[in-house]
């Protein structure tokens, strides 16, 4: 299908009203809470109830909304654990204990009501549980004491039936547990209260019409499941066989050729100025156009599991190109496995184009994507960051991935991005009221980002990788990958920060993490934050090469204007310094002084979450993960090797910048030390890189261009 068509359905159909028809019940309720019984993992959790890693009983739960993992509920909101209010202490009440004992709650909060037949697990039950007196681990209770597990008496033995191939005997095996598809295992944690003697489905097997059988739904971290899955090749053959035979405007990522007729240009210099690349080029593409494999060639014999996470893929977007967006969602839903996606989430960030708005929902019921789709509307302005973390409220999969809305996803781009999530699921111990530990994948996973040609949507190869950094005035940067990457092409790699919004993490994880810094404006500085606080607090980011999505890179025009806030970015810059930076913040003041005068608000939500998670400190980061950051984007740069006016001796002038921008040519001038009162940009510095600079300012000269005669541009690295 292409733009054309869309245009005659869409663009003149004017209404700001999204349909209700097809979207997913959990719009009924607030941004941290979800509908039961669409999305199984609601709990009835409060701050005297809350969440057990996050183990919680829904037999008798009513149609309604509750509070998502982790928050909890109180005084009708949803809060976070560690916002809830603290309970007066009763010493006196807890001296009472015996020498085996503890008072809950508070000597423990964590204790539980063990005993013979219900021991210590990693996690156990204490809906019920009163204020009093309780065993602490590893002891349990039998006849009014605490005696250790071994010490219990023994049951007579009988001769056990035979349990199915899935089953185990209880009590002979005290891992069994009541499960089902409503009450699954959290873990290897579950109810054992008042067990009968009888075959229970074993680990990770739950009951379901009397069969003992895999269940991996929302709510639980399902990755302990897929590590000894079998793999298979998710190739899609057929599917890659119809696009080598597809001719046409941008076909195979081929650029476009635009007619160069007087009409065709105003109209295309129109939809350059509104967009940043050149809409006129989308709209002669198809939606689901081809696009060429640049993959390293050894992708293609890669097998992945058989069973893959569920995925929720979010699209933020404001004012973005009808056809551009469109071809973003077809693309990652054509070229991943069936199934798998399980929503994609348009985030609507208060967009003025009518074409954005009814015409949009329309399109997608119409095309048979209703039931996949989802477009969620913001009331105002909220910027990229929230529109992500809003799209995220909405998210019910195992797996949530962030693009941007101007991207096309390459061939077999899914399964390489989210098996090592999958498998890198990890036993992990946290300070936190509601519970002590749990299993979760701590996998933060990124794509390679290709580029698209802003001016002809040429699909071309950027690079095959390298490790995200930055420099001390915080511009994205880029390391070298190290020998062992190089020896590997195809293997994920490590790398200390991601380069934007493209990238899956397990949505459990997000949660945990805190998700965005909700104080973070508009964009920028968002990428450093989710990074450094990833690394710092357990977890580990890699770059997936055999996992391309294509990006339109804007260029020409900015089409989004400041929303009238201020400096958003250099507030932003500050609040990532300020809770995750320690001692190395001062580097960035100093070469950025307003940064630190600048008001933030306030963090004490951000320093809890580094409390609660207990987080690393950023020396360490510089030293274990950005270990050559020195070496290359040194904190305290080396002296340069040279400064001063640039003179042209035959010419008698000088090199003049004029305090040009990026990508602009300079010219030479009459010398300022001959003539003070001429003024502009003549005092230059020779780098420790070798580079010619601008003395005061983070420009380079460098060339557009390996054409001859290209000329000398001020480029900022």
């Amino acid at each position: 299908m292409t733009m054309q068509s869309f245009g005659i359905l869409a663009v003149f159909l004017v209404s700001s009203v999204v349909s209700q028809d097809w979207v997913f019940p959990d719009q009924k309720c607030g941004p941290h809470e979800v509908h039961y019984p669409d999305d199984m993992s609601a709990c009835a959790s409060s701050c005297e109830d809350p969440w057990t890693s996050p183990f919680c009983t829904r037999d008798q739960l009513e149609e309604g909304c509750y509070c998502k993992y982790p928050w909890v509920r109180h005084d009708g909101e949803c809060i976070l654990p560690n916002e809830c209010p603290r309970k007066k202490n009763t010493t006196s009440s807890a001296s009472k204990c015996g020498p085996r004992e503890v008072y809950f709650p508070d000597e423990d909060p964590n204790v539980c009501d063990t005993s013979c037949t219900n021991p210590h697990s990693d996690v156990c039950l204490r809906i019920g549980v009163t204020p009093g007196c309780y065993c602490k681990e590893p002891f349990v209770s039998h006849n009014g004491k605490c005696i250790e597990l071994n010490e219990c008496p023994k049951k007579k033995e009988t001769a056990a039936p035979k349990c199915g191939p899935r089953e185990v005997y209880y009590p002979d095996d005290l891992s069994a547990c009541f499960t089902s598809c409503k009450q699954p295992w959290f873990g290897r944690s579950c109810f054992r209260m008042e067990l009968n003697d009888g075959c229970y489905c074993k680990y990770p097997f739950v009951r379901h019409n009397d069969k003992c059988i895999y269940q991996i739904y929302d709510g639980i971290d399902p990755f302990i499941l897929y590590r000894n899955l079998p793999k298979k090749d998710w190739h899609d053959y057929g599917e890659m066989e119809k696009d080598d035979k597809r001719t046409g405007p941008g076909e195979h990522g081929a650029p476009v050729a635009i007619p160069t007729d007087p009409d065709t240009k105003k109209l295309q210099n129109e939809l350059y100025k509104v967009n940043g690349y050149d809409a006129f080029a989308s709209d002669m593409i198809a939606l689901n156009r081809s696009v060429k494999d640049i993959r390293h060639k050894d992708c293609m014999n890669i097998d992945y599991i058989t069973k893959l996470p569920s995925v929720t893929v979010i699209f933020p977007f404001h004012d973005e190109h009808n056809s551009t967006l469109i071809r973003s969602v077809y693309s990652v839903i054509n070229r991943s496995p069936p199934g798998v996606v399980r929503q994609v989430i348009l985030v609507d960030d208060a967009s003025t184009k009518e074409f954005l708005k009814e015409p949009l929902s329309d399109f997608f019921r119409k095309s048979g994507l209703g039931h996949i789709v989802k477009i969620v509307r913001t009331e105002k302005r909220e910027g990229l960051i929230r529109a992500r973390q809003i799209g995220a409220t909405h998210a019910n999969s195992d797996i949530m991935v962030f693009l941007d809305a101007h991207s096309e996803a390459n061939y077999n781009w899914l399964p390489p991005l989210i098996e090592p999530i999958a498998f890198n699921y990890k036993w992990v111990w946290f300070v936190m009221r509601s519970h002590r530990s749990q299993y979760t994948s701590r996998t933060l996973v990124c794509p390679l980002v290709d580029v698209i040609d802003c001016n002809t949507f040429e699909y071309r190869g950027q690079d095959e990788g390298a490790r995200g950094s930055f420099d001390w005035e915080f511009n994205y940067k880029r390391l070298p990958l190290t020998d062992e990457d190089r020896k590997n092409p195809t293997k994920p790699f490590r790398s200390p920060v991601m380069a934007g919004g493209y990238f899956a993490i397990s949505r459990k994880w997000f949660w945990e993490l805190g998700g965005y810094d909700e104080g973070l404006d508009i964009w920028g500085g968002e990428q450093y934050e989710l990074s450094f606080k990833l690394w710092m607090c357990g977890g580990e980011m890699v770059d997936a090469p055999c996992s391309r999505v294509g990006h339109i890179y804007r260029c020409k025009y900015i089409p989004f204007p400041n929303p009238g806030i201020g400096d958003f970015v250099s507030r932003n810059y500050k609040r990532v310094a300020e809770v995750w930076m320690d001692e190395y913040k001062e580097y960035l003041y100093k070469r950025r002084p307003a940064v630190r005068k600048i008001e933030i608000g306030n963090l004490n939500r951000q320093k809890a979450i580094r409390e609660r998670l207990q987080c690393k400190s950023f020396d360490w980061f510089m030293k274990e993960i950005a270990f050559d950051q020195e070496k290359y984007y040194p904190a305290v740069e080396p002296p340069d090797e040279a400064n001063g006016a640039i003179r042209n001796m035959a010419a008698k002038k000088c090199i003049d910048t004029q305090f040009k921008g990026n990508n602009q040519r300079f010219i030479l001038r009459t010398c300022s030390g001959e003539k003070p009162s001429i003024g502009g940009e003549q005092n230059m510095r020779l780098s420790f890189w070798q580079d010619i600079r601008p003395a005061r300012r983070s420009l380079c000269f460098d060339v557009p261009s390996n054409k001859e005669q290209a000329p000398v541009v001020l480029f900022r690295w």
